[in-house]
């Protein structure tokens, strides 16, 4: 099996995130977005799937990323040339759309494991552009970590 070259982290995001290079003019579908990526979109970028206008708040895990800088189009590369934190006024509060999960049976990790198996695998998964989930993405990682990798990681430090 595949895996899907985009992943939509939440229905309400302006943009999903490239599992592997995309070169521009290459068609994408994800989760009933389609498009055509305009640029190189490398692997672990954004893709933007809905507009932005210039000035607007662009979506990643239903939480504020931060603001076009310019008007963002359905396929273009998402980072910091047409994004900035700039001066933020955030009203929800970091974690409160944590919603504990049970996973279905069957459910298998599909990420990445370092090859040292001693690096928790969450640690590539977060960028610092993306600091204002690190406590909610992290604590989801360090849970998945310890329940499902035989690894234990110390919640507060993200340490083996």
């Amino acid at each position: 099996m595949t895996a899907p070259a985009l992943i939509l982290l939440n229905p309400t995001d302006s943009v999903a995130v490239a599992t592997r290079d995309i070169a521009a003019g290459t068609a994408f579908s994800v989760e009933g977005f389609t498009g055509v990526a305009t640029a190189t979109i490398p692997s672990g970028h954004k893709l933007a799937v809905k507009p932005v206008s210039s000035g607007a708040p662009v979506l990643k895990y239903g939480q504020v990323i931060g603001i076009a800088t310019q008007s963002i189009a359905p396929g273009d590369h998402v980072h910091m040339h047409n994004l900035t934190m700039g001066d933020m006024r955030l009203e929800e509060a970091i974690g409160s759309a944590y919603r504990p999960t049970e996973p279905t049976e069957g459910a298998q990790f599909q990420g990445i494991v370092r090859a040292s198996g001693t690096e928790p695998f969450w640690s590539l998964a977060i960028s610092p552009q993306d600091g204002l989930v690190l406590t909610e993405a992290g604590a989801a990682a360090v849970t998945a970590t310890n329940r499902y990798t035989g690894f234990s990681v110390d919640i507060e430090t993200g340490q083996p």
